[in-house]
């Protein structure tokens, strides 16, 4: 199951939020937004649909927004919370989940960033996955382990590092990264929160 552990990593969520978030779902007529009102006529019985109550994972609040992931002119709709990421896709009359993870967040260009940083040795795993039409798939890994015992938090050209399972130096393992690390959050419109009863 992708969501038995809670996420560790330290996102200030506040980033995601606009000034203006609504306590209520945004209506939308059909001829305004004919996905926007399909979404939130889901929405407005969330709590009974599994995908979304998967995403939810338990939480009493969730953040939701639309983001338009693939720019086709129709937006996504996107559910997270501290635990996990939904990523919804209306199209041809039906909505269907394209993603959900742990320890994820939506980058402005489509890319879902997947990172989760650990002990033992101290290490950090990113996974970027992309849409590829259908539902979201890995592009590419990267793990750092941290071979210093003295205490140093820090990566250096003694660590060891991978990129899709192959072992690269410190320098290729930031120059193939730099592209992904260049990107900001989403930032999704018409955001509002929904609540468990």
């Amino acid at each position: 199951d992708i969501l038995t552990e809670y996420s560790i990593r330290d996102i200030n969520f506040t980033y995601f939020e606009s000034t203006e978030v609504s306590e209520t779902i945004p209506y939308f007529s059909p001829e305004e937004d004919e996905a926007k009102h399909a979404f939130g006529t889901m929405m407005e019985d969330w709590e009974n649909n599994p995908e979304v109550t998967e995403v939810m994972s338990g939480y009493e609040s969730g953040s939701c927004g639309y983001y338009d992931i693939d720019a086709d002119g129709v937006v996504e709709l996107i559910i997270y919370n501290e635990k996990c990421l939904g990523i919804f896709k209306y199209q041809e009359g039906d909505i269907k989940r394209i993603y959900c993870g742990t320890y994820s967040v939506l980058l402005e260009d489509g890319t879902v960033e997947y990172y989760r940083p650990g002990g033992a040795p101290q290490h950090e795993i990113y996974k970027f996955y992309e849409y590829d039409g259908d539902a979201y798939v890995e592009k590419d890994s990267f793990e750092w382990y941290n071979n210093d015992e003295s205490g140093n938090i820090y990566t250096s050209e003694d660590d060891t590092y991978f990129h899709n399972g192959d072992s690269v130096t410190q320098e290729e393992w930031y120059s193939l990264r730099s592209s992904y690390m260049e990107l900001n959050y989403a930032r999704y419109e018409n955001r509002f929160v929904i609540y468990s009863e």
